[in-house]
């Protein structure tokens, strides 16, 4: 899979098996590379084609168009047969109820899977108008995750970053649902 804001690398990445978003004993981790590309074990997944009922989520990194190092949590829904990506939009995907309707109006073209198996960097950087799209829509709503992020952080100390994206995701998808 790989990890964008814009690539991030040195990112933690697991498989949250209990659902809280949080890393726990025994969930599969690894790290990103300089491309933002990872790696979970195979056998740690029980989805091996289509859109899986898991949860993939990445924290931190360093944004390697900008080296900018982020704290933001995003997390996704994996594909068990392809590479796939997390995202800041897939993590407003998967706390949506109708992510056709989602994708409508953020004026995204394509299916749920495509887009989560989906490279935005690599299709914007090959001046594909979707990749583009997508990067921008991905990028303004990780503004969103990392400033909402600084302010808790200032606020209270036991919210994790995690929680913080988890509720902007939420509220953009509501906000998204009442929209249509």
């Amino acid at each position: 899979g790989f990890v964008v804001d814009g690539p991030l690398k040195n990112s933690t990445v697991f498989l949250d098996l209990n659902g809280d978003l949080l890393k726990s004993a025994g969930e599969p981790e690894t790290t990103t590379d300089a491309q933002g590309y990872f790696e979970l074990n195979e056998e740690s997944q029980n989805c091996i084609s289509g859109i899986c009922d898991l949860i993939v989520v990445a924290i931190g990194g360093t944004d390697t168009s900008t080296n900018e190092n982020l704290e933001l949590s995003i997390y996704g829904k994996p594909s068990g047969d392809s590479n796939f990506s997390v995202t800041p939009l897939s993590s407003v995907m998967a706390e949506s109820s109708d992510v056709d309707a989602l994708l409508k109006k953020f004026d995204v073209v394509g299916s749920e899977e495509e887009l989560i198996t989906t490279n935005p960097w690599t299709e914007a950087n090959q001046n594909i108008s979707r990749g583009q799209n997508l990067l921008k829509i991905n990028q303004q709503i990780g503004l969103l995750f990392e400033t909402a992020n600084t302010i808790s952080e200032t606020e209270s100390a036991t919210v994790e970053s995690s929680q913080v994206s988890q509720a902007v995701a939420q509220a953009i998808s509501a906000k998204a649902a009442v929209a249509t």
